[in-house]
């Protein structure tokens, strides 16, 4: 029973969100480029090939310009790195600390960061490759060309990063294209369910009636990520029914059931099984978990809508991306919510769910200013105006409830 699959997609989300793993590939593949370089300006053959005059200096010349290649490099990495730092600072107190996941996420940042490091690793193992003529080498001067040549191109990708990192850096934390990152994954995200019931326990039933009993968790801390091919096999081994209690995003301690199980006898060796389909960490992540997007832009919403900050626009732009959210989840239908029950059941989200949390958590914030009351009135006249039944009273609860207080006034 393969049970590591929650494990690699645990390894997978640090991954992406470290500015550790690009930027270490990137300098341990200049090393091994300087190696390999190295290795052909000394083969005869590969020597020959090589056009006249190249990379015609001495070897102090050769020297000096890796050296100035190296220090460079080396002095605007750190430059950089300081630029990230403060721009995710100021992000993440202006708008809300949670959002610090999504510049640690950057390609453009790991990458950039990762080829000025990478342009200095390659300089400086290149530099040990330039001989003086001395007696150790039989009077005979050695200047690597190619590996030289290769220097000089890399140090034009550098100067290249760098002003596409000066120009990023500044985009990135521009508050319309945040929101619009953040809702434009929202939309993607919520016209699929987030945990698909597993096609071989559909429609399937406990073939044992017993009563049922829960699993506890391993340990405390928000469920991260969820094998559900992995609940499913546990689920078809012992022919039981397994219920997931705790989805991902969701906090459990030691004492919380995070499974249910029915049709099979408790059992250890089981219990043991199925905590190993879920990892837990120390907090939440897209992954697997739609609701996580709209709290981002919740929260963004939310600071927007202080006394100490009052920027009522901003919180408009949260609240149309959640319209549109909500929007694409009405068109997706049935799609998005995968309710067929089988030997596994895991928690679906419905769309009176979706649009609780999302305006409806946003409401609170926005009543007592005048604009952005009035915009999530249009917002929710709109919805109430493309649903029906269950969804459409979801809608007219909000309504009413926005009605209940009158804006204040100068806001």
């Amino acid at each position: 029973m393969h049970l590591g699959a929650v494990r690699l997609r645990e390894a997978a989300i640090e991954l992406r969100g470290s500015y550790w793993f690009i930027p270490a590939a990137l300098v341990l593949g200049a090393a091994a480029l300087s190696l390999l370089l190295g290795w052909a300006d000394r083969h005869p053959r590969v020597a020959e090939l090589v056009p006249e005059g190249l990379f015609s200096a001495r070897p102090e010349d050769a020297r000096a310009t890796l050296g100035v290649i190296a220090s460079a490099a080396i002095g605007v990495a750190g430059v950089a790195f300081s630029i990230t730092i403060v721009a995710v600072t100021f992000a993440s107190g202006q708008h809300g600390p949670r959002l610090i996941g999504n510049f640690m996420r950057d390609r453009g940042a790991q990458w950039s960061l990762g080829i000025l490091m990478a342009a200095f690793v390659y300089a400086l193992m290149t530099l040990r490759a330039v001989e003086g003529a001395g007696p150790e080498n039989g009077g005979h001067a050695f200047v690597p060309q190619i590996s030289i040549g290769a220097a000089l191109l890399l140090s034009l990708l550098s100067v290249g990063t760098t002003i596409y990192f000066f120009h990023h850096i500044p985009d990135t934390i521009d508050i319309a294209n945040l929101v619009a990152a953040l809702g434009r994954r929202l939309c993607a995200r919520v016209v699929r369910p987030d945990l698909p019931a597993p096609e071989s326990t559909r429609g399937l039933r406990p073939e044992r009636t017993l009563p049922a009993w829960e699993v506890t968790a391993a340990q405390p801390g928000y469920v991260r990520a969820v094998d559900p091919e992995g609940i499913a096999r546990i689920a078809l081994d012992c022919a039981a029914r397994v219920t997931l209690l705790a989805p991902p995003g969701s906090f459990v301690s030691a004492i919380e059931p995070a499974f249910r199980v029915e049709g099979a006898p408790p059992s250890d060796e089981l219990a043991d099984a199925l905590r190993k389909t879920i990892a837990i960490g120390e907090g939440k992540t897209e992954e697997q978990n739609t609701l996580f997007l709209v709290e981002q832009l919740v929260e963004v919403a939310a600071r927007a809508l202080s006394p100490g900050v009052n920027d009522p626009f901003t919180a408009v732009y949260c609240m149309n991306w959640l319209h549109a959210a909500l929007i694409a989840r009405l068109e997706a239908g049935a799609a998005a919510c995968d309710q067929e029950e089988g030997l596994v059941v895991l928690p679906q989200l419905s769309w009176p769910a979706l649009l609780s949390a999302s305006l409806g958590a946003c409401l609170p914030y926005a009543r007592p200013d005048p604009i952005a009351s009035a915009a999530l009135g249009k917002l929710l006249d709109r919805l109430e105006a493309c649903t029906e039944g269950e969804d459409r009273a979801a809608v007219a609860r909000l309504v009413r409830e926005l009605a209940r207080a009158e804006p204040r006034r100068g806001a």
